[in-house]
């Protein structure tokens, strides 16, 4: 009787006892991700030049929507800083001239006016190809873009109304 009470102790023993595990974190994990990117070119028989001292050509098809993604966030950027908005004509528009000198001694009025002509060469060149593939007038295609650029803008960004005034985009 002895020797069946003690075989059976380790399995109670092992069964009574159930542990419990708590996998919860007291904190949501948080990633986060910044990156800054330099992009060279090299020109044939010339030293390596930053893209932004460099002359770009006018950019034509694929090369126009890469320069558009590439200026994406520095666009955002300045949207949301209030320098800049969507015009009616489908183009960025700089709103208020900025002061001051960015860490690379750039003069900043003079990056915002690089970017938003970057990002207006870029379109125009997405607004021909658009054009000539529809068959319709580029003055129509940069109308409806810009229509398209508005009703895509965030509340709060600046909208330039048929009027020619500025106003900020209300919330849905």
């Amino acid at each position: 009787m002895k020797a069946h009470l003690l075989c059976l102790a380790p399995a109670l023993l092992l069964c009574s006892c159930a542990p419990t595990v708590h996998v919860a974190v007291p904190k949501p994990v948080v990633i986060d991700v910044n990156m800054k990117v330099d992009v060279t070119t090299r020109e044939e028989g010339s030293a390596s030049k930053s893209q932004s001292q460099a002359k770009p050509a006018a950019p034509s098809g694929d090369a126009a929507a890469a320069d558009h993604t590439r200026l994406m966030g520095e666009v955002q950027e300045l949207k949301n800083s209030g320098l800049v908005g969507e015009g009616k004509d489908g183009y960025l528009a700089v709103r208020n001239a900025p002061q001051g000198k960015l860490p690379t001694g750039e003069d900043y009025a003079a990056y915002v006016g690089r970017i938003v002509k970057e990002e207006n060469d870029a379109r125009k060149a997405i607004y021909m190809q658009a054009a000539t593939k529809q068959g319709t007038p580029l003055d129509t295609v940069q109308k409806e873009s810009g229509e398209r650029w508005q009703d895509a803008a965030y509340p709060g960004e600046w909208i330039q109304a048929a009027d020619g005034s500025w106003q900020q985009k209300k919330g849905k």
